[in-house]
């Protein structure tokens, strides 16, 4: 039972991180309706928010390698639960911009919790420990799609949006403190004792005699040669994550082979992330931009024209002023994306789960590096065939949620893969350095759908995903 609680508690804990993509996305464009955000303004939501991530990307794994997982954990939980519930309470949208930018401190710890999870595992069920978790995770971004559309059609109140989407960090942070701490954290730092009182623990409720003593470390995660230390203390301790991150790199790079493998992960972490949010952006962008024609999804062109009236909508620029054909806000100042809108967001967004267990049926078929590989060819093909002449929105609604497929389904086989790349004591620091590239990609991604749909159209968003 006791895996059985640490998954629980991971799958509440991450669906915070999890589904921030789709939450800014739906409660930037709410809020610049609500105080009268000129149009354009409603991404500074997202650039506060993953800038906070980036600023602390290097520093939850520097901590949880220095002073251990579950600390690293609790600082997160709080640091997410705390602002995202403030923001239900918001006065103006610049206090909002404030928030935000606080609970983008927390987001980048998912790395921690693979780490602290897989530490938990046998070696033989950690792949489809982590592909089961991110499913849950997965599934955040179809619940938030389902209480966005609750709170915007049944209340017409962002407010009410913004609290219900708090509620699993605020649940997560009471939870902290019941977490045992890692054993093998325990045992690197010399704190055997520690780690066989968590051992015996995990022995009892599984109904098994207690260890003699501390197990060995898992294959793979030998302690540091001489010469090769881990990064030191320094930088967590005095919260400078410059620093640290600069040592985390000196650390990671210390040899060739080991810097090839700290590049190649990294731009691999950049990659899916920049697709994933970016093509979030693109799911809610079509579906608002449809809104005043409704029509099913199995009907074709004429839902089209709502953009544009040029029959190869996707190619042409798209507005979004609220005096426009295309606008996002309702006449009571609230967001709106039509009758059909909200289904059709829903159903993309449930894409998310469909990714990662398509990677938990290949990543075992073909490997780790194969499964990435397909992954990011299937996502850029599907990506880049949006720039069909004429596609229809039936058309470009499946194209987008087989490519959201690919680039969720990365992130999984990404996890795993960690495992094998880095020993022990360079685990979260590396994967706190790819979480920093990660957050840069979440910054700067939206942007460049935005820029990119509203000056050309979101066809060509579709192929800079793809690029």
């Amino acid at each position: 039972w006791l895996h059985g609680a640490l998954f629980a508690f991971l799958a509440l804990a991450g669906l915070g991180p999890a589904k921030e993509m789709v939450t800014l996305s739906l409660l930037g464009p709410a809020l610049a309706c609500h105080f009268g955000v000129p149009a354009g303004f409603e991404g500074l939501l997202q650039v506060a928010a993953f800038g906070g991530s980036l600023l602390s990307a290097p520093f939850y794994g520097y901590l949880a390698d220095c002073a251990g997982r579950k600390p690293a954990i609790a600082v997160a939980c709080l640091a997410v639960a705390l602002p995202s519930a403030a923001t239900a309470l918001a006065p103006s949208f610049s206090s909002a911009v404030v928030l935000r930018f606080l609970v983008g401190l927390g987001l980048p710890f998912d790395p921690v919790m693979f780490t602290y999870y897989l530490e938990f595992l046998p070696g033989g069920h950690r792949g489809s420990q982590i592909v089961a978790l991110t499913i849950v995770w997965m599934s955040g971004l179809a619940l938030e799609s389902a209480l966005a559309w609750a709170a915007f059609t049944l209340t017409h109140d962002w407010r009410a949006f913004a609290l219900a989407s708090a509620a699993p960090a605020v649940l997560a942070a009471l939870l902290v403190p019941l977490l045992p701490e890692s054993p093998f954290f325990l045992e690197s730092k010399g704190k055997d004792a520690k780690a066989h009182r968590v051992l015996s623990q995990m022995a009892r409720a599984a109904r098994k005699p207690p260890p003699p003593q501390p197990t060995a470390p898992p294959r793979g995660d030998a302690v540091p040669e001489r010469g090769e230390e881990g990064p030191g203390c320094c930088a967590s301790s005095v919260g400078l994550p410059l620093l640290g991150c600069c040592e985390v790199s000196r650390s990671l790079c210390s040899r060739a082979g080991r810097a090839l493998k700290t590049v190649g992960f990294t731009l691999f972490t950049a990659a899916l992330a920049a697709a994933t949010i970016g093509l979030v952006e693109i799911s809610v962008l079509l579906h608002a931009a449809t809104t005043s024609h409704p029509a099913s999804l199995l009907t074709p062109t004429p839902v089209d024209q709502a953009i544009s009236p040029h029959p190869s909508s996707l190619n042409h620029p798209v507005s979004f002023n609220p005096a426009g054909s295309a606008s996002l806000c309702s006449p009571s100042g609230g967001l709106t994306l039509g009758p059909l809108g909200w289904p059709q967001l829903l159903l993309t967004n449930f894409s998310g789960m469909s990714g990662v267990l398509l990677a938990c049926v290949v990543i075992d078929c073909l490997g780790r590096r194969a499964s990435l590989g397909v992954m990011l060819a299937f996502g850029a093909l599907s990506s880049t065939a949006m720039l069909v002449p004429g596609l229809s929105l039936p058309g470009a609604t499946a194209l987008l949620s087989l490519a959201r497929t690919a680039a969720h389904g990365g992130y999984p086989i990404l996890a795993v893969f960690v495992g094998d790349l880095y020993a022990g004591h360079l685990r979260g620091a590396g994967e706190s350095l790819a979480e920093t590239t990660t957050s840069l990609a979440y910054m700067l991604a939206p942007l460049g759908v935005d820029a990119l749909a509203t000056r050309v159209g979101l066809a060509a968003a579709g192929a800079g995903i793809a690029a």
